[in-house]
């Protein structure tokens, strides 16, 4: 008699650990849907600022930055760095 109990107990537990896998293989892929939902989101926001900050630039300075340019290709010198732009936050700085 005490092993039927046993055995009933046991297959009990199996059923059980058998549910848990399987909720918790539900979960893992509900959590890797949201990971790469969330990814997308921040690649979106991130080129969206990029193109913000690339359109302000052009309004304020009437020039045209390409933000895909690899950095091989930028000019090393300080004029072309933007030493024009260093100097008037200096400037603007200094005001207060």
């Amino acid at each position: 008699m005490k092993s039927a109990t046993t055995g009933w107990v046991l297959m009990e537990v199996m059923v059980a650990v058998v549910c848990l896998a399987l909720m918790l293989g539900y979960v893992q892929r509900q959590q890797a849907g949201l990971d790469q939902t969330l990814n997308e989101i921040l690649q979106a926001h991130a080129r969206a600022r990029q193109t913000e900050l690339q359109t302000t630039i052009g309004r304020l300075f009437a020039t045209t930055i390409a933000i895909d340019q690899p950095i091989d290709t930028v000019p090393k010198c300080d004029v072309c760095r933007g030493a024009p732009l260093h100097q008037v936050l200096r400037y603007e700085v200094n005001q207060w």
